[in-house]
């Protein structure tokens, strides 16, 4: 029983750090007026995770929560749930803004790469470096604008 509890543990701490980091990124992104509007009739900001794993539903849940009244999200499974493929341009249903999230790195420094899709002509990809400070995850400096390579590729 000790090593299922051990395990939990670590999955809620994991999930945690997530939340954290994922939170940082996308209140960075959010803040930026070509983004979000505040206010209920702005369009929802569509999420993808750009790894292998996703993003678990403990963390969307937080994020949710975390963002509630500011933006709404909606985590999509696929690329098409998001983006318009009828059209030539591809462009993000709703006039909104398809956030890819890619994999927490576990090096030091921790990094962490967002990408903003409006259209296939319109890709901006950021990495975010993380410190621990006081027990919470925060930006450590401002993100720098790296070449697009997650929602750049095929779905």
């Amino acid at each position: 029983m000790r090593v299922l509890a051990g395990c939990a543990g670590e999955v809620a701490a994991q999930d945690d750090r997530e939340s954290d980091f994922y939170a940082e990124a996308l209140a960075w992104l959010v803040a930026r007026p070509d983004v979000a509007d505040e206010g209920i009739d702005s369009p929802p900001l569509y999420i993808e995770h750009l790894g292998p794993d996703g993003i678990s539903l403990d963390v969307q849940v937080d994020l949710i929560d975390h963002f509630d009244g500011l933006v709404e999200l909606r985590f999509v499974d696929a690329r098409a749930e998001a983006v318009d493929e009828s059209l030539v341009e591809m462009p993000v249903r709703d006039d909104s803004v398809l956030v890819g999230l890619g994999p927490i790195s576990d090096d030091q420094p921790t990094e962490l790469r967002a990408e903003l899709y409006r259209d296939l002509d319109d890709v901006t990809a950021y990495r975010f470096t993380m410190r621990r400070s006081d027990g919470e995850w925060t930006l450590a400096e401002a993100p720098e604008v790296v070449d697009p390579e997650g929602l750049v590729a095929d779905p």
